[in-house]
């Protein structure tokens, strides 16, 4: 009976896992694959590249759950995975919504310069034993990052256009 038990246990998580990784690998084929680099190629094709995604995002995950027996905590690993990259996600947007006369070009650079500048900072933060800087403070450090090299870039680089009606 408790073999039983087990037997579903596991089939349930493996159930939920596959359906996971097939998401993810038809969601990188439809919306970036197909749209992006082969839009005309046959739908075997697609079917090929998006096997060898699961595999490639299996592959992701399972690096990912052997980093993070480096932390303390599950929690505290997605915490900072996402502090890494949420203040450049939430600069975009605080681009997008506050600042209009940005085009597209000035903030994909911004947002290279501002993930990099996160990175940086985490990184060197975490080279001399200790911890100054909370994770948590990688956020505004990005956004901020984000939105005064957009406003730089497309004063510098782009002219300035109306915003359409």
């Amino acid at each position: 009976m408790i073999g039983l038990l087990l037997a579903v246990i596991f089939y349930a998580a493996m159930s939920s896992i596959a359906s996971e990784l097939n998401a993810l690998a038809t969601t990188s084929v439809v919306d970036i694959y197909r749209r992006s680099l082969r839009p005309d190629a046959p739908d075997k094709h697609y079917f090929g590249v998006s096997k060898w995604l699961t595999i490639g995002w299996g592959a992701l995950v399972i690096c990912f759950a052997s980093v993070t027996l480096l932390f303390e905590n599950l929690i505290q690993a997605v915490n900072i995975v996402g502090s890494l990259l949420y203040g450049t996600i939430l600069g975009i947007f605080a681009v997008a919504f506050a600042m209009k006369w940005v085009r597209g070009t000035a903030v994909f650079i911004a947002a290279i310069v501002g993930e990099a500048v996160v990175l940086s900072v985490y990184f060197m933060d975490k080279m001399d034993g200790k911890e100054d800087l909370g994770f948590i403070w990688l956020n505004p450090v990005g956004c901020l990052t984000v939105m005064a090299v957009a406003a730089i870039v497309q004063a510098l680089t782009f002219a300035k256009t109306a915003i359409p009606k």
